[in-house]
């Protein structure tokens, strides 16, 4: 009678180890498995002697080791697996495009653009209407200052920022050759220089 209690045990003991690569228990359930595993190897012992629970044990430790190897192989596969681990990207999916990004950001090297956040000293510019993450170089950069790339690292570019004042007077250029001709008082030039 006690011969199906040690199988039962070590039964229960191999479900309990299956079920905590799907169950997340916290160790709980292996616990438990490892419970089941020494009751099974003390009745063996105990009712059948040294013989007997000398085999048990002996398959134990050969048993549950390669149990928990096979086990941990498959359950990757898995759906909690999945969940859980890092899948690496398919050859031919489109996964395969995204290392490209460190060569791409080395491309707007000498380009530039504004802030659209201050840089101190990380923030965000923008460049040929896209944003990327930014550290500036040097002095702290204000949101809608000027800036040029100078260098690229990781998935982040290195900026400087450029002269609030040129661009200020820039703008006021623009502003007076947008203007016509009617708008600006040219009374002045009639008269006779003295």
């Amino acid at each position: 009678m006690s011969i199906i209690w040690i199988i039962s045990l070590l039964v229960l003991a191999v479900a309990l180890i299956v079920l905590e690569l799907f169950v997340p228990s916290g160790g709980a359930l292996g616990v438990l498995a490892a419970l089941a595993i020494i009751a099974a190897v003390s009745l063996a012992y105990y009712h059948h002697g040294a013989m007997v629970g000398t085999i048990v044990l002996a398959l134990n430790v050969i048993a549950v080791p390669l149990l928990v190897y096979q086990a941990l192989r498959w359950w990757p596969n898995t759906p909690i697996g999945r969940r859980i681990l890092i899948q690496p990207p398919e050859e031919d999916g489109p996964e395969s495009a995204l290392p490209d990004v460190a060569l791409n950001l080395m491309d707007l090297v000498g380009r530039r653009g504004v802030a659209k956040s201050p840089l101190l000293p990380s923030g965000v510019v923008e460049i040929e209407g896209e944003q990327f993450d930014a550290v500036s170089r040097g002095k702290p950069i204000e949101v809608n200052q000027p800036v040029e790339v100078v260098d690229a690292g990781g998935n982040h570019l290195v900026v400087r920022g450029l002269a609030v004042a040129s661009r200020q007077s820039n703008e006021q250029t623009a502003q007076l050759l947008e203007e016509s001709f009617d708008g600006i008082d040219l009374s002045s030039l009639d008269e006779p220089l003295a």
